[in-house]
């Protein structure tokens, strides 16, 4: 069966023979080349087909292509605006292998029967659509049903998921991020100090946006938080070494001072040639 396909037998920890993506059955795993792997499917309508393992595991294949064919014959509504945003919103609550599921369909987020026409979707949603809008569901623990969804920005749409985080100072409550924006800042601004400062979320709203200078010393306090630093070592300067001159100590500078030499080639002649300072005085 593979050869048939152009595959070669493999072993494939992530599927498993028997397991179902829709309407595909897999019936067989192999390998093309060296890093695609592909099963070959039975599709509920007969149909045998090899299809690329990772198309079935992100769910974006769940037939041989004639669920494709059924939806569009069915409704002739793929050419909608809304089209993808109801398969969209049918995929995310109700398919597994979806990377949304696990926040809409995995935590009991369902599309009501009457949805499932995608006729009937599209004529209950709400007026007031314009392009660039998105869906939005008034309470985000209910269904997609009629009366709890509504137009709305993609600001909106994302201040109503579960993550955002509310505050409300004066009686006024906003997302985190909105408190940021009327502040000047960036949107982290506001969370930042509360979870990487330990500001409260009064001071946090209403703090003004530190300058440059400010921020430094704020990231240099986080850096440096818990750091002991070693103490200095105490360390006695030596004095300047001297010599004899009429009676009285001089220091190479002093001498440099009186032949115009370099102080550098005077501590070399003194100290390390040992010369005497008559030597030195007389030396060109």
């Amino acid at each position: 069966m593979l050869k048939k396909y152009g595959l070669s037998d493999t072993k494939i920890k992530s599927c498993r023979i028997g397991e179902r993506f829709g309407r595909l059955a897999v019936i067989a795993l192999g390998q093309k080349d060296k890093y695609r792997y592909y099963a070959v499917c039975k599709c509920d309508c007969g149909t045998e087909k090899a299809i690329r393992l990772d198309g079935l595991k992100s769910g974006s294949v769940l037939s041989c292509g004639c669920l494709h064919s059924e939806i569009k014959t069915k409704h002739g509504l793929s050419s909608s605006p809304h089209y993808y945003r109801w398969r969209s919103m049918i995929d995310r609550c109700e398919n597994p292998n979806s990377s949304s599921y696990p926040d809409y369909g995995g935590r009991g987020i369902k599309v009501c029967d009457r949805w499932h026409d995608i006729a009937n979707f599209i004529a209950d949603l709400p007026e007031g659509f314009e392009s660039g809008m998105e869906i939005d569901r008034i309470d985000n623990d209910g269904d997609y049903c009629p009366g709890n969804v509504r137009w709305s920005t993609r600001q909106v749409n994302s201040s109503n998921r579960r993550s955002t985080r509310l505050i409300t100072h004066n009686g006024v409550t906003r997302t985190a991020s909105e408190w940021s924006a009327l502040l000047g800042g960036s949107p982290h601004l506001v969370t930042e100090r509360i979870d990487d400062f330990g500001w409260s979320e009064e001071r946090a709203v209403t703090t003004p946006v530190a300058d440059r200078h400010e921020n430094i010393l704020l990231a240099q306090q986080k850096r440096w938080e818990g750091h002991v630093k070693k103490p200095k070592r105490e360390t006695n300067p030596k004095p300047p070494r001297t010599v004899d001159l009429d009676g009285r100590q001089v220091t190479a500078s002093e001498i440099a001072n009186i032949t115009g030499k370099p102080v550098t080639l005077i501590r070399k002649q003194l100290f390390e040639r040992g010369w005497t300072v008559e030597k030195v005085l007389n030396k060109k």
